[in-house]
């Protein structure tokens, strides 16, 4: 069983998905119509632009899910792996969006037009940023909050990623006050991370509440494969649960680390990161190190596990040690 996963905000980088546009006709077809619709000239942005400007909420959420949905569309078109073929998908914050369109819950152009408005409604709360804590238990973490909130510095955990890491939402000019706590209590390292808000905690209330009466008039189609939903960490099917998750992801934590353990629990042997970067990939090491992972960012990176994998279809053994693959 092969799981896909789609990265979320903080994995951006200007060039990602240079190498596809330029070498696929499809995936300059692709941007032309997700630009056309978002009136956005995001190639430009993703390829000239600065990182500062790509940075932004409202140009990074574009950016992030046409990179994932290019490398996707490589994968049906140059070698057939669609989204029936997957048995299960699930996307970090952002990505969910990217693993609702390919799941078949969402067509292109609905998923576009939502996270248009869900980047501009997060883009409305500037007052917070986030944070990655490593080396902390998610008790020692969550203890430490709770300490904090208790002091009157309001602290919200907005992903449990992994066994040792999490993130936290909080007000900017508290973040290095919490830094310091987490080292004290014996963190390996605190990262700020390159986004332009305090995602997922209640700060976000206010943009949640601009987003989710444009969300409720969107229809949610049944899924092809499982969604793991960020809101649950469970795996769904049922398009009227998706869509009340997808209602309450902006202001709740993003349980990474229950996702990937349902991903494992079900029998999934091999997961597969589409989109920029490799964090995913690299958090699911730590958390299901018995599935075999792979980050597909590059079209070396894709050709070599594209021509596998066609192989694999070819002798009808999909679903057979795929060790071999592992990058």
């Amino acid at each position: 069983m092969i799981g896909a996963i789609f990265p979320g905000q903080g994995s951006q980088h200007v060039g990602m998905c240079q190498d596809f546009y330029e070498q696929f006709f499809g995936v300059r077809q692709l941007f032309q119509e997700i630009e056309d619709t978002l009136h956005l000239n995001l190639h430009r942005v993703m390829f000239d632009g600065s990182e500062d400007e790509l940075r932004a909420t409202d140009k990074a959420q574009p950016a992030l899910l046409a990179t994932s949905v290019a490398i996707a569309h490589v994968l049906s078109q140059e070698w057939g792996v669609k989204g029936k073929e997957w048995s299960m998908m699930a996307g970090h914050s952002l990505g969910e969006y990217t693993a609702l369109h390919l799941s078949g819950v969402l067509p292109l152009t609905k998923t576009l037009e939502l996270i248009k408005a869900r980047g501009q409604a997060m883009a409305t709360i500037t007052a917070g940023g986030m944070m990655a804590v490593i080396g902390l238990s998610c008790d020692a973490l969550t203890g430490m909050l709770t300490d904090f909130n208790q002091e009157g510095v309001p602290c919200y955990l907005a992903n449990d990623n992994s066994p040792q890491q999490g993130v936290i939402s909080a007000a900017s000019v508290h973040l290095p006050l919490i830094a310091q706590r987490a080292k004290e209590l014996g963190s390996l390292k605190t990262v700020i991370l390159n986004v332009s808000g305090p995602f997922h905690s209640t700060m976000m209330r206010g943009a949640q509440d601009l987003f989710v009466p444009l969300l409720d008039i969107v229809s949610f189609c049944p899924p092809v494969c499982a969604v793991v939903t960020n809101f649950s960490g469970k795996d769904q099917i049922n398009p009227m649960v998706i869509k009340d998750h997808t209602r309450q992801q902006m202001t709740s934590s993003v349980l990474w680390r229950q996702s990937q353990l349902t991903m494992a629990a079900s029998g999934l042997t091999h997961l597969v990161e589409i989109g920029a970067g490799k964090v995913l990939s690299g958090l699911a090491k730590k958390t299901i190190p018995h599935v075999q992972t792979y980050a597909l960012n590059s079209i070396d990176g894709i050709k070599q596990w594209g021509v596998m994998w066609q192989n694999y279809v070819d002798a009808g053994q999909k679903d057979q040690n795929l060790s071999a693959m592992a990058m």
